[in-house]
């Protein structure tokens, strides 16, 4: 894919009022909620005991960013990715030190989007990945729920560590259902009983973890982390985390 020939701007930035220095960008919109979740989750993450010690955070949530899936069929994704290098300058302009991109399946063109950005971008595969190994170790073995496209890509497996788990292709229809039904509106109660189920696709299955590998996912993470027999894991938690070790 060719590298977009979009102008790095190098705006003065003003961040006297941050008291490390920094500000993290976060590239909302895929979908809308998951960008705000996200930003929830690294206040969550912060061990702060007044206002002032939180990080600075901007959460950019651009909706005309394409579907990742669509796009790379469609264009091999260069749709998305130009659309997400456009956003990530925004965030720059505006004095982003650090950056993150709550949507999974976006990280299959990740090295595109990094290349073409004017600040660092947090990998969240990356961050996932030294998660489960770590606890897991190497060759660990993870069950994966996510849309099309990050199954096609196979976005989890890409540096070899990790081996991965799929529905068989009838309940990955499932799997996208409910995510497109999330995107809808769908109540987050409802939608967690549905992924309940289909975190039980795994049950016959030799794996180690499930990973909710779709960030609207994540939103039913609280709703079924307590109620599956199988370890769930969501990569926003993780990557939340990983921010604010940078920051702190």
């Amino acid at each position: 894919m060719k590298k977009n020939n979009i102008r790095k701007k190098n705006p003065v930035r003003d961040l006297s009022s941050s008291v490390r220095g920094e500000r993290i960008g976060i590239v909302g919109g895929m979908g809308p909620l998951a960008g705000v979740y996200f930003q929830k989750l690294i206040i969550e993450a912060t061990p702060a005991k007044k206002d002032q010690d939180h990080l600075e955070v901007i959460c950019y949530t651009n909706s005309s960013i394409p579907d990742r899936t669509v796009s790379l069929l469609e264009n091999g994704g260069r749709g998305f990715v130009d659309a997400i290098t456009k956003t990530l300058c925004t965030l720059g302009d505006a004095g982003a030190t650090l950056a993150a991109i709550p949507c999974i399946t976006a990280h299959a063109r990740i090295l595109d989007i990094s290349n073409n950005s004017p600040v660092p971008v947090l990998n969240v595969i990356h961050a996932f990945e030294n998660y489960v190994l770590d606890k897991y170790g190497v060759g660990a073995v993870v069950g994966v729920l996510a849309t099309n496209g990050t199954v096609n890509e196979r976005i989890f497996e890409m540096s070899g560590n990790v081996r991965c788990a799929y529905p068989s292709p009838e309940s990955q229809r499932e799997v996208m259902e409910l995510i497109l039904d999330i995107k809808a509106g769908m109540g987050l109660l409802k939608a967690a009983d549905q992924l309940l189920s289909c975190v039980k696709f795994f049950e016959e299955k030799n794996i180690d973890v499930v990973v909710l590998g779709c960030t609207e996912f994540s939103l039913c993470f609280e709703y079924i982390k307590d109620r599956s027999d199988i370890p769930v894991v969501d990569p926003l938690q993780i990557a939340a985390q990983e921010i604010v070790r940078r920051c702190l």
